[in-house]
This record gives C-alpha cells, structure tokens and sequence, in this order.
C-alpha cells in the first residue's frame, strides 16, 4: 500500500525503534491507545505466526503533512514518487512505513484493530515476497488482505494479543477504504479479509482468491 508523501518525521529502522523485543508487549485486549505499543504488540505476533521468518522487515514512520507540498524522499524502494494514496506501504525485501499521524487518527477515530490492520497488510507484502507470490492487481493487494485476516483469527484465537472487537475494527478500516485500480474496493477487500479469518493456513488464500 503506497502513499506519496512529505517527510516530518525521521525514518526509523527496526532498530531505532528498539522498544521491540525489549520489554514484555501489552496486548490489544485491554485497549491499547499509543501507535508504537500497538505496533509493538503486533510486529511480533505476527513473527510468531508467519513461524519466525528469517526475513524480518523493519517498522519505520513518516508523517504526512497536509499542505500538499510533495518531496520526494529515498527509502529501501528509492524515491517514494509513485507512492501515491494510501498511509503506508512495503518495500520488497525490506522494510513497512506507516503514516505515524494517521495511524493514530486511526487508533482515535476507531480503534486499535486499525493499525493492527495495517501492520498485518503490510505484513503479508512481506509473506508475499517470501514466497515469490507476485500477483496482478488487485489481487495482489486483496491476498496480503487475506493474509491479514488469517492472523486475525490468530490473533483472537489462538495468541490472544488481539479481541474480537479488533476484528471488527479492521473491517470498520476496510469499509472506508477508497477504491482503485491496484486495491480494489472496500467489498472485495472486506470479502478476502473474511475469507482469511475464517480459514487456517496461507495457502487457503492463495487457493481461495475467486471468491473475492
């Protein structure tokens, strides 16, 4: 997922942002309210549950300031030009930006099930890129979608970082999700992100993509 964007704030390696891994994670169930500690949370349940990949992409912010003046900054991807509409996006091979700002609009207007939306999304680039799995839009875009839904159900289920009302937030996230032609629209999105929760398995995605 890409935006084009104005750089405020530094980006960040995973290794600045070395609140990871060094103190015991909250969880989501109880309600957490702070971007970083969210991100925390779900960085590492979703490690768990993609088994401990070796490739590991680092977490970085940016902010996106609303005068409309654009620069073009370099990240792993280069120059982030293309990076047009959306409030954060992967690098192959490396690393997830989010929109520090938005993110916490997010956390503000629904909940904390939103960012964890976006880090799962995100997340699944990577799992994506893991297994050479580079589809044609919007499919590309719908299956990290479904891979984000099956660490959903994971995250309720099974590790218990995450409450059912997260879910509910990450589809509250989806429904006012824009339109276009690499995403798709907000009903197909919600369509494959259902259609992980409600399997096991990451290869129930890639099998299951013409029910989106």
């Amino acid at each position: 997922m890409k935006k084009l964007i104005t750089l405020a704030l530094a980006v960040l390696s995973l290794a600045a942002v070395a609140a990871f891994g060094a103190s015991e994670a909250k969880a989501l169930n109880p309600t957490q309210t702070d971007v970083v500690t969210i991100v925390n949370t779900v960085y590492w349940d979703l490690d768990q549950f993609w088994g401990a990949p070796t490739h590991k992409p680092g977490v970085g912010y940016y902010d996106y300031v609303a005068d409309g003046r654009l620069v073009n900054y370099q990240t792993e991807c280069g120059s982030t030009a293309n990076n047009i509409g959306y409030q954060g996006f992967y690098c192959a091979g490396g690393h997830i930006y989010l929109d520090y700002n938005q993110q916490r609009g997010h956390v503000a207007n629904i909940g904390d099930g939103a960012v964890a939306l976006w880090l799962a999304h995100e997340y699944g680039h990577s799992a994506e890129w893991l297994r050479s799995l580079n589809w044609p839009a919007p499919y590309h875009e719908l299956l990290a979608d479904c891979f984000a839904g099956l660490y959903f159900r994971w995250g309720v289920y099974s590790s218990g970082k995450l409450a059912y009302n997260d879910y509910l937030e990450a589809r509250t996230m989806l429904s006012r999700m824009g339109t276009d032609a690499a995403h798709g629209g907000p009903a197909q999105r919600l369509r494959a992100f259902d259609y992980g929760f409600n399997r096991v398995g990451w290869t129930s995605c890639t099998a299951g993509w013409q029910y989106w």
